[in-house]
């Protein structure tokens, strides 16, 4: 769908200070996306392209995660429009709070070296919330993708993360109602709340094409709509029991008992053991599914009859894709998914995944207001007027 925007906004430039004999000098602001995983890139990538076709900015692109965390963003850099990154942070901190202080030190160092005019970040992990620091205290403006999401769950960090990265962001984009309440309930003031929409679904019009040319799960042996795909990050304490592994592998046997399971795995879910706990059970019906690009995994998706995760954008593409989808937990971050029927929290005890079943019922078009593949674009012309316009006119203005 093309885009609503006029193509003729001008490009606003800033004047550095030269020598009078060389004259004024203009140059283009620099806009730098923090990018710390697979979820930073695809909900990025979109803001990154059309920050990109306005010219108003030179959009450069940071990875601020793990070693292991950039190398797959790296390998999904192409397809989702992120090309090459100019600076990769070296993280190498066990702890959560070795990694905070590590982003935050370099990342600081970085923006001394860039002076950006913008940072532009989402998420709410450890890597982002250091890079929000490293903004705030250079006095560099944060611009926050996916703000006022709110779980209430003040036991999680992910919940304390989401509240002090607002906190320290200038422009706070949200994508639903329900988290432009939440900030404006927080004391949030309306002129720095820009309601956008989901850029997962902008990430989802660019892929979805060459996606459903694809049929990845005619390659894992699976039947269109006849299969349950469980995609399983690990991300925060879930899997941190042994046990919780075991209850969860038990689970998906007793899906598989009636229908096949396409079974893939993020890193923390990796090294918790749940790959391991499946392979014992050497279940028939469970195929285990290596890493695969975003074009094949969107396949997957839409070939699959239901969808259980805990993972955030997986239940933002669900819901752009029509796929029936069921999440780990009691609370969710988006409830903006559950109200409009795309998604049902299956509660606190995963043997509850065993009740999942696959269905080959016609998909639904989403239906959430502003979720409609155009919400990078709103962002970026947000970010030409807030920062790169200003920019211009200060430097005019400036004797």
């Amino acid at each position: 769908m093309p885009s609503s925007r006029s193509s003729s906004i001008p490009v606003p430039l800033r004047l550095v200070e030269t020598p009078e004999s060389e004259g004024p000098r203009v140059t283009t602001p620099t806009a730098v996306f923090a990018i710390g995983d697979r979820a930073d890139a695809i909900r990025l990538g979109p803001v990154f392209g059309a920050t990109q076709r306005l010219g108003a900015f030179i959009p450069v692109v940071v990875l601020t995660g793990r070693s292991q965390d950039q190398r797959v963003v790296c390998d999904l850099g192409e397809e989702l429009g992120l090309g090459t990154a100019a600076h990769a942070l070296t993280i190498d901190g066990l702890s959560d709070a070795e990694v905070t202080a590590q982003t935050l030190t370099s990342f600081d160092r970085l923006l001394g070296q860039i002076t950006p005019e913008v940072i532009v970040l989402t998420g709410d992990s450890d890597t982002t919330l250091a890079c929000a620091l490293a903004a705030a205290k250079q006095k560099v403006a944060v611009a926050h993708v996916d703000s006022g999401l709110r779980s209430w769950d003040w036991s999680t960090p992910a919940e304390i993360n989401r509240v002090v990265i607002d906190r320290l962001s200038d422009t706070l984009f949200t994508h639903s109602h329900n988290a432009a309440e939440n900030l404006t309930a927080e004391g949030v003031p309306p002129g720095r709340i820009e309601a956008v929409g989901s850029t997962v679904l902008d990430a989802l019009s660019r892929i979805e094409p060459r996606a459903r040319k694809r049929n990845v799960w005619e390659h894992h042996h699976l039947g269109r709509h006849e299969y349950v795909l469980v995609v399983i990050t690990g991300g925060g304490e879930r899997l941190q029991d042994p046990a919780q592994c075991d209850v969860l592998a038990e689970a998906l046997g007793t899906i598989a008992a009636t229908a096949p399971v396409a079974y893939c795995a993020g890193l923390a879910a990796r090294a918790a053991g749940l790959d391991d706990a499946i392979a014992q059970m050497a279940h028939p019906n469970i195929h285990t599914v290596p890493p695969l690009g975003y074009a094949d995994f969107i396949s997957l998706q839409l070939g699959a009859g239901a969808l259980v995760t805990d993972a955030a954008t997986v239940q933002d593409e669900a819901a752009g894709l029509g796929v029936p989808c069921y999440s780990l937990g009691a609370l969710s971050e988006r409830p903006i998914t559950l109200t409009h029927g795309t998604n049902v929290l299956l509660g606190d005890d995963d043997a509850a995944i065993a009740e999942v079943r696959p269905t080959s019922n016609e998909r639904l078009t989403c239906a959430i207001p502003l979720w409609d593949g155009h919400a990078a674009d709103r962002i970026a012309d947000t970010l030409l007027a807030n920062y790169a316009v200003q920019a211009s006119w200060a430097s005019l203005s400036a004797p």
